[in-house]
């Protein structure tokens, strides 16, 4: 007797680093559902990971049967140009294969899918990572991405956000057929609350002074992130033990070097450590005393997340997402964006304060449980699930 047909499901993304780092229990989720799963992004340019992991990961989706296409979406909003063909790349796919729905994540590569898929007659659910309009953001950025998405939406099946905020904006004001919310992405929580070994162990593995008060930065190289304004609040501070560790690369080339030349022209080259992408994270944020996730905008924040499941004390500017598990005063200090002085203030009690970093670290560990990865999966399983019928509103809580 002739086996059924499979549905195939594609997920669509601007970078693979996106796909890699936060769609793999996605892509799990929908083979256990018994779907082929293809996935479509930009293997070539704008990752947040070095080639040879997008490379590896490539191999891996492969050998798992996982169909990988080339898009060549550009890093931001690109051009028309850029834009019009990455378009006609995604409908060359959806003319040659067929797909049950289509998964877009990434601000362009979903607007751009999302017309694809219209003009195709196809499925789509957007995930959004973080609108790039939000409260206290520039007037600019309400002016056109709001209307974009609205319009947008109403060209989506399923829109799935990842903060609160979002939630509410896309609930109350968007047009999607459902509009689903899910705690993040998922970490996993015991990957960072149960790492086996010592403080001591791991800053003599990371070749890190046991004596230093490590200060520690996960994330992208550029200026959302503000990595920057640590760097600045270390300059004003007198005789610090600090020692500053930046995990992350970044899309320009002369990213690193502008934040090595700001440190050395305030001072603190010295104390200041960009390590690159890193795989052991874990062990980096057992070595740390304090993490900051001081972005101007952020969607979620994975890295506050993971801080706080390692135990440390969060020291934040709590925008986006990061207001869903940031309480100020109790797993950390709130601080803005640029507010250098306070920012020093808030390092040097922290450093001279050992019983207060335990006490938020608990804190925050805490609260970080209640965003592990099983959470989010068992969501994204009943999305995945309900959309087998066409009817995912009825098949998650909002």
């Amino acid at each position: 007797m002739k086996s059924e047909k499979k549905e195939r499901v594609l997920l669509l993304s601007g970078t693979a680093s996106m796909l890699e780092q936060f769609n793999r229990n996605n892509i799990r989720i929908l083979r256990e559902q018994s779907y082929d799963v293809d996935i479509a992004c930009n293997f070539r340019f704008g990752n947040t990971e070095p080639p040879e992991q997008v490379c590896a990961f490539q191999k891996e989706m492969e050998v798992l049967g996982v169909q990988c296409y080339q898009i060549d979406f550009p890093r931001g909003a690109g051009t028309p140009r850029s834009d019009y063909r990455a378009f006609r790349q995604i409908q060359a796919l959806l003319n040659r294969r067929e797909y049950a729905f289509v998964h877009c994540h990434t601000p362009t590569a979903a607007a751009i899918g999302r017309l694809a898929c219209f003009c195709a007659g196809v499925t789509v659910v957007y995930t959004c990572h973080g609108f790039q309009f939000f409260h206290g953001g520039r007037r600019r950025d309400w002016l056109f991405f709001y209307p974009l998405e609205s319009l947008l939406s109403r060209r989506t099946h399923t829109l799935i956000t990842v903060n609160r905020d979002d939630y509410r904006i896309a609930s109350g004001h968007f047009h999607a057929r459902y509009t689903c919310y899910i705690p993040g992405v998922g970490i996993d929580w015991k990957r960072y609350a149960c790492c086996a070994r010592t403080k001591e162990d791991c800053r003599d593995a990371l070749s890190i002074p046991r004596d230093a008060f490590v200060l520690l930065s996960v994330g992208e190289l550029n200026d959302r992130k503000n990595h920057g304004a640590v760097i600045r609040a270390m300059a004003l501070l007198k005789d610090s033990g600090c020692q500053y560790y930046i995990a992350g690369i970044g899309t320009r080339e002369t990213a690193r070097q502008e934040l090595m030349n700001l440190a050395k022209s305030l001072g603190v080259g010295g104390q200041v450590h960009l390590i690159g992408y890193r795989t052991d994270l874990e062990y980096w944020y057992k070595a740390a005393d304090v993490a900051f996730l001081l972005s101007k905008r952020e969607g979620f924040g994975m890295a506050g997340l993971e801080a706080m499941a390692s135990g440390l004390p969060l020291v934040t500017t709590g925008t986006g997402g990061i207001s869903d598990y940031f309480r100020d005063q109790e797993n950390g200090f709130l601080c803005r964006a640029e507010d250098y002085e306070k920012l020093s203030h808030i390092i040097a009690r922290l450093e001279s304060d050992p019983a207060l970093r335990e006490q938020m670290g608990k804190r925050g560990r805490e609260i970080a449980r209640e965003y592990d990865s099983s959470r989010v999966d068992e969501r994204m399983w009943r999305i995945y699930e309900g959309l087998r019928e066409k009817e995912a509103g009825s098949s998650v809580l909002s």
